[in-house]
C-alpha cells in the first residue's frame, strides 16, 4: 500500500509541477537527458508556498483560486492590439445577466480616468464551482492608450441566490510597444570594472570621481560613444561573497563605496588629516571592500551631520540642496524607506551573513508592529541612509551629464538577482526563499552553479502586476543610457537549485517571458535605454530570437563566436547586426590571460584540474584554439606583420589585439565593446566563477592607473580601427 501511495503521491507531485511551470526533467547543453527528483521537485514547489504534504490538494486550491478570480492582477498588452478586453468572473444565479452591472474605471499616469457602465452581460463562459455558478465576461476596452501603466478598477453587481451582491478588484494594466528602443546608430566603447580603477584621487577603490574622469578621457580623446561599468548595487563589501558586484543586497540602490568624496554638498573633506587612513587602503594589494566602506562610512557621517545642521531648520529644508533631498526622498518612496529601515536593523544586529534571516522574528517584515516601534527613535539614522543614496544619485546624474557628448553615454549592467538576507527580499515578498539561482553543469563549470540567490515566484510575481521587476528595470534605465540585463535567458527560465542540495539536485522553471521582454521595451521606450540581453550560456529553442524580436541586442563574445564543429571562428560578417560584440567578460581570461592559458593554469593551481592528462589535453585544447584565431584575425593583421604560428606567441603581441580590434570594428554589430582589462594588457581575470576560496575574485586592482591610461598605445589603436570603420 505504500508504495502505491507513493506512486499517487509522485503523480500529483508532477501535475502540479507541470502546473507551476517547474520542469520534471531537462537536457543539459551536451544532450543529457536528467530526470528530477520527487525530493528536488517538493523542494522547488515547497519554496513556491504550496504544501507539497498533499500536491493534490495543493493543486486543486490554485486551480480553484484561478478559475473564481474576479479580475487578474496585471495584463500586459502591445499598444497595437487596442481595443483591448478586461476579463471579469463572477458567481450569478443562472438566468440573471440582464441584472448584472459593471463599472470599470481606468486611471493613467497622467491623471486622466476613463469610466465604462456595462449593464446586462453576455458571458463568453459558465461553469460551475463547488455548486457556485461563475460567468466568465470580456469588458471591451474601447480606447486607445499611449505606451504606458494604468490602474483598472472594476465594480460588479450581481445576484447570488436572489440577493444582490457587489464584488470589487483591481488591475495594473500595462501598454507596451513592440521593441526595444534602438539608440541613433553604430556605437563604440570601453568597459570597466570600477572598483578595479586605480587613481591619484580615490580612496582605494575606484569611484565615481574616476568614473566622470574616464568618461572624459573616452570621450575627449577616443571620441567613444559609451563607458560600461559593473553593477554598481549596494553590498555587505564582506569577502568573499559580499564583494562582488553581481550578489548585492539591493538592486535598487548604490554601494556607498562608490561616492567620490570630493563632490560632498556644502563639505570639504580633510584629507590631510586623514591621509594616514587613505594610503594603507591605496596601497593595499587587493582591494579592502571592508576598509573603504568604514572609512567612507565615517566620514560620510560627518558630512550628513553638518548637511542636515546648515541646511534644515526644525525639521524644515531651507536650501536648494535640502529641497532637493527632500524631493528624491519623495520620488523613492516606499522602497526607500524600506532600504533604510534595513539598514538600520541590519547594523544594530550586527549586520550578520544571512541578513534578515537571521534577526528575530519579530523583526523579519517591514510592516511589523516591532519593525516600527524599533525604529522609532532611530529617524536620524534611517535619515543617513537616504541621504547617502542622494549623494551617489546626485554624482551619478553629474557624471551623465557630463557624458552628453558621447552617442550613448553610460552602459549600465544590471543584475540577475539579490541576496536572500537582503533588502529587496525583506521588502517585497515574492520571492521564493529556500531555493537559490544557479546553472545546470556546462563546460564553464562542469559541477553546475549556485548563485546564492533566491529567484523571484512568477505566480507573485503577476500577483504584484510585476512591481518590483518594473521598478527595478525602471530605476536601472533612468540611470543608464544603455543596459545589460545579466543572465537573459532567466527572463525565460531560471534554474533553481534547493539550499542544501547543489546544482545536481537543480531544475528549470519557466517564466512569463512575453509579459517580461513587453515591461522591458516599455521602461526601454520610457528611458530611451539601448537594452543589451545577456545570452550566453545554455539557451533554449527561439530564446535568441525572441529577444531580437523585441530589438534587444545579443550579447556575442570573440571566444564562443565559433562553427563548434571545425572550431573555426566566425569571420565579422557572420556576426548578427543586432547585438553587442566584445572580447570577454569580466568571468573569463583577458586576451593577455587567453594567450598564456594563465586561465588554465589557474585552475590547475586550485586543484580544480587535478590528473596531469586533463591539464595537458586543456593546455592542447588552447594551442589549438590560438592557431584557429590567428587565422580568423589575418586579413587584420598590420601591414608588415610577420606571421608566427601559435606555438611560436606565448604572449599576445600588440599587432594581434590590434588585429582584434579591426576585426570587432569591420562587424556589422550595433555596439562593440573593449574592455579597460585588455586595454591595459592585464593578464589575471576579474572572477573565476564557481571558485569562493583560493581566488581573489572583484579584489583585484587594475594593473596600470587611470593616469597611465592616458599615455598607452593600445586606446588610441582601438578608436582609430572603429573610427575606420564608421563607428562613434
Amino acid at each position: 500500500m505504500a508504495g502505491e501511495s507513493d506512486l499517487e503521491m509522485d503523480e500529483a507531485l508532477l501535475r502540479l509541477a507541470e502546473a507551476e511551470g517547474v520542469s520534471s526533467e531537462y537536457y543539459d547543453m551536451w544532450g543529457n537527458l536528467h530526470q528530477v527528483a520527487p525530493m528536488s521537485l517538493a523542494a522547488v514547489l515547497g519554496a513556491m508556498g504550496h504544501d507539497v504534504s498533499d500536491p493534490a490538494a495543493a493543486l486543486a486550491r490554485m486551480e480553484r483560486e484561478e478559475r473564481v478570480r474576479f479580475i487578474p492582477p496585471v495584463t500586459v498588452a502591445s499598444v497595437n492590439a487596442q481595443p483591448s478586453e478586461i476579463p471579469l468572473c463572477f458567481p450569478m444565479d443562472p438566468g440573471a445577466e440582464e441584472r448584472v452591472r459593471i463599472k470599470v474605471t481606468v486611471s493613467g499616469a497622467d491623471g486622466q480616468i476613463e469610466e465604462r457602465s456595462v449593464k446586462g452581460v453576455m458571458p463568453v463562459s459558465v461553469e460551475s464551482v463547488d455548486g457556485t455558478v461563475y460567468a466568465r465576461v470580456m469588458v471591451t476596452n474601447e480606447a486607445r492608450r499611449e505606451i504606458g501603466y494604468y490602474q483598472v478598477a472594476a465594480r460588479c453587481t450581481t445576484v447570488l441566490k436572489g440577493r444582490v451582491k457587489t464584488i470589487s478588484g483591481t488591475m495594473r494594466l500595462v501598454v507596451a510597444p513592440d521593441a526595444c528602443y534602438q539608440g541613433g546608430g553604430r556605437s563604440w566603447g570601453i568597459s570597466a570594472n570600477l572598483y578595479s580603477m586605480k587613481s591619484a584621487a580615490n580612496w582605494g577603490i575606484g569611484d565615481l570621481g574616476d568614473l566622470g574622469a574616464l568618461a572624459d578621457w573616452a570621450r575627449d580623446t577616443l571620441h567613444a560613444g559609451f563607458v560600461g561599468i559593473n553593477p554598481l548595487h549596494v553590498s555587505s563589501n564582506r569577502a568573499p561573497e559580499g564583494v562582488s558586484p553581481y550578489y548585492p543586497i539591493s538592486r535598487l540602490f548604490m554601494n556607498p563605496v562608490y561616492a567620490d568624496m570630493s563632490d560632498l554638498p556644502g563639505y570639504t573633506v580633510d584629507a590631510a588629516a586623514i591621509a594616514g587612513e587613505i594610503a594603507p587602503l591605496r596601497e593595499s594589494l587587493l582591494i579592502d571592500y571592508e576598509g573603504v566602506h568604514a572609512l567612507k562610512r565615517k566620514v560620510l557621517m560627518k558630512a550628513f551631520d553638518e548637511f542636515m545642521g546648515n541646511n534644515f531648520a526644525a525639521g524644515k529644508p531651507t536650501t536648494v540642496e535640502a529641497a532637493e533631498l527632500v524631493g528624491f526622498i519623495e520620488r523613492e518612496g516606499r522602497a526607500l524607506d524600506d532600504f533604510a529601515y534595513y539598514m538600520v536593523i541590519d547594523e544594530h544586529q550586527g549586520s550578520p551573513k544571512e541578513g534578515w534571516r537571521s534577526w528575530p522574528k519579530k523583526y523579519q517584515s517591514p510592516d511589523s508592529v516591532s519593525t516600527r516601534k524599533f525604529l522609532k527613535d532611530k529617524k536620524r539614522e534611517v535619515m543617513f541612509h537616504k541621504y547617502v543614496q542622494w549623494i551617489l544619485a546626485r554624482q551619478l546624474a553629474h557624471i551623465r551629464g557630463r557624458m552628453q557628448g558621447m552617442k550613448l553615454g553610460l552602459y549600465g549592467d544590471l543584475a540577475v538577482g539579490s541576496i536572500a538576507g537582503g533588502s529587496d527580499t525583506w521588502g517585497y515578498k515574492g520571492f521564493a526563499i529556500g531555493v537559490s539561482v544557479g546553472a545546470p553543469p556546462d563546460n564553464f563549470s562542469p559541477q553546475g552553479q549556485d548563485w546564492g540567490f533566491p529567484p523571484m515566484s512568477p505566480r507573485l510575481m503577476r500577483a504584484s502586476g510585476y512591481e518590483l521587476f518594473i521598478r527595478t528595470l525602471g530605476k536601472a534605465m533612468a540611470e543608464a543610457s544603455a543596459l545589460r540585463i545579466d543572465h537573459a535567458l532567466g527572463l525565460f527560465r531560471l534554474f533553481w537549485v534547493p539550499e542544501g542540495m547543489g546544482p545536481a539536485a537543480g531544475t528549470y522553471v519557466t517564466y512569463p517571458h512575453e509579459d517580461l521582454l513587453r515591461i522591458i521595451a516599455l521602461e526601454s521606450a520610457l528611458n530611451h535605454c539601448v537594452v543589451i540581453a545577456e545570452d550566453l550560456g545554455t539557451i533554449g529553442e527561439n530564446v535568441r530570437e525572441a529577444l531580437q524580436g523585441f530589438g534587444m541586442l545579443s550579447y556575442r563574445l570573440l571566444y564562443f563566436e565559433r562553427d563548434w564543429e571545425s572550431g573555426r571562428f566566425l569571420n565579422p560578417d557572420e556576426y548578427p547586426e543586432m547585438a553587442m560584440c566584445a572580447v570577454n567578460t569580466h568571468d573569463l581570461p583577458t586576451l593577455e590571460g587567453f594567450w598564456a592559458a594563465r586561465d588554465v593554469m589557474i585552475r590547475r593551481e586550485l586543484g580544480i584540474l587535478s590528473d596531469e592528462e586533463t591539464w595537458r589535453h586543456e593546455l592542447s585544447v588552447r594551442l589549438g584554439e590560438k592557431g584557429r584565431m590567428l587565422e580568423a584575425l589575418a586579413p587584420f593583421m598590420p601591414e608588415g606583420t610577420s606571421a608566427h604560428g601559435a606555438e611560436a606567441l606565448p604572449a599576445v603581441m600588440p599587432e594581434i589585439k590590434e588585429a582584434i580590434y579591426r576585426f570587432l570594428a569591420a562587424t556589422p554589430c550595433h555596439m562593440a565593446c573593449i574592455s579597460l582589462d585588455d586595454l591595459m594588457d592585464a593578464t589575471e581575470q576579474q572572477n573565476l566563477p564557481g571558485v569562493l576560496i583560493g581566488y581573489p575574485n572583484w579584489r583585484r586592482r587594475s594593473v596600470k592607473s587611470l593616469e597611465e591610461l592616458r599615455t598607452l598605445d593600445s586606446p588610441q589603436k582601438a578608436a582609430q580601427a572603429f573610427e575606420h570603420s564608421g563607428y562613434r
